[in-house]
C-alpha cells in the first residue's frame, strides 16, 4: 500500500538505478468489470525542468513498495492517453466527491493505492485529518502525540467503490443515472443540500422528471427554486407538473413573477 501524497515528488528510476525524473502524477483508468481503477501510467518530469511531462507506461511488475518508484526496465515507449484516464493529483486531490454509502459530499485529502493481483489500483479515499497531516509530513509526530495522550489518531477512509465524482471545475461528472435512480429521493436530497443549487442541478439533470420532482419535494422551497433556475422553462414546467399541488404552489411562490408566469404558461 502507498499513499499518493507519499509518492508525488519522489524520484523515478529504472532497474539499473538511473534517474528518469520526478513523479508528478499517477494516471488510472476504470474497468466496468472491476470496482477499483488500475494504474496505467506515471506522469514524470525530467531532471531538466525545461522538458514537458513524460507519460511512462506502468506494467504489472512495477512496485510502489516502500514508496520507492523503480521501473523494472528502462522505458522504451511513451503512454498515449485515450482520454478516459483520471489524473489522481490533478483531478482528485482536494476535490469534492460523493460518498454514495452515507449520501454526503466529502473532500479528498489523500488517495491510497494497493496491489490487487498483478495491478496497482486506487483502493481508498482518505477524507480525514490524518490525510492532511500526512501531506504536511506531520502524521508520525501526530501519532506519537496521540500515543502519549493515550488516544488514537483516527483514520477516515472510504472505499473507491463507494465514491462518485461531483461536477465542477475540471472534475468529470461520473455519477451515473443508474446510481442516482437507485437512491431514495430523500437520500438524493441530502447530497443536493451539500452541493449547492448549480451543482445540484447538474447532478439531477439526467434523471426523469418524476424522480426530480420527488427529490425536490424533500428540499426547502427556496432551494427548490434556486435549483430550477438552472433548468430551461420547458423542463422546469415539466418537473413542476409532476410535483404534489401544495409543493408546486410553494415552489412557484419562491420564484420571481416573470419566471413564475413563464412556467405557468407552459403547464
Amino acid at each position: 500500500m502507498a499513499y499518493l501524497s507519499e509518492l508525488i515528488g519522489r524520484e523515478v528510476r529504472d532497474n539499473k538505478g538511473a534517474l528518469i525524473g520526478t513523479l508528478r502524477d499517477v494516471l488510472i483508468v476504470s474497468d466496468e468489470r472491476a470496482n477499483y481503477p488500475r494504474v496505467v501510467a506515471l506522469a514524470v518530469s525530467a531532471p531538466s525542468h525545461n522538458l514537458p511531462l513524460r507519460l511512462l507506461p506502468w506494467g504489472g511488475n512495477e512496485d510502489f513498495a516502500g514508496v520507492k518508484i523503480k521501473l523494472q526496465k528502462p522505458p522504451q515507449s511513451t503512454y498515449r492517453p485515450s482520454g478516459n484516464e483520471i489524473w489522481l493529483a490533478r483531478d482528485l486531490m482536494d476535490k469534492q466527491v460523493i460518498d454514495t454509502n452515507d449520501h454526503r459530499i466529502v473532500r479528498v485529502n489523500d488517495l491510497e493505492l494497493g496491489k490487487l493481483g498483478t495491478d496497482y489500483c486506487l483502493i481508498n479515499v482518505d477524507i480525514g485529518g490524518r490525510g492532511l497531516l500526512r501531506r504536511l509530513g506531520m502524521e508520525d509526530a501526530a501519532e506519537r502525540l496521540a500515543r502519549n495522550l493515550k488516544r488514537e489518531l483516527p483514520t477516515r477512509e472510504i472505499a473507491w467503490s463507494d465514491v462518485s465524482f461531483l461536477p465542477g471545475g475540471n472534475i468529470r461528472l461520473n455519477v451515473t443515472r443508474k446510481q442516482l435512480n437507485e437512491l431514495h429521493p430523500a437520500d438524493i436530497a441530502e447530497i443536493l443540500e451539500d452541493a449547492g443549487p448549480r451543482m445540484a442541478a447538474e447532478l439531477i439533470r439526467t434523471l426523469d422528471n418524476e424522480k426530480v420532482a420527488d427529490t425536490l419535494e424533500e428540499l426547502q422551497p427556496e432551494f427548490q427554486a434556486e435549483v430550477l433556475e438552472e433548468f430551461s422553462d420547458e423542463r422546469a414546467a415539466d418537473i413542476v407538473e409532476e410535483m404534489q399541488p401544495d409543493e408546486a404552489a410553494d415552489l412557484l411562490n419562491e420564484m420571481n413573477e416573470e419566471r413564475r408566469e413563464d412556467i405557468l404558461n407552459l403547464m
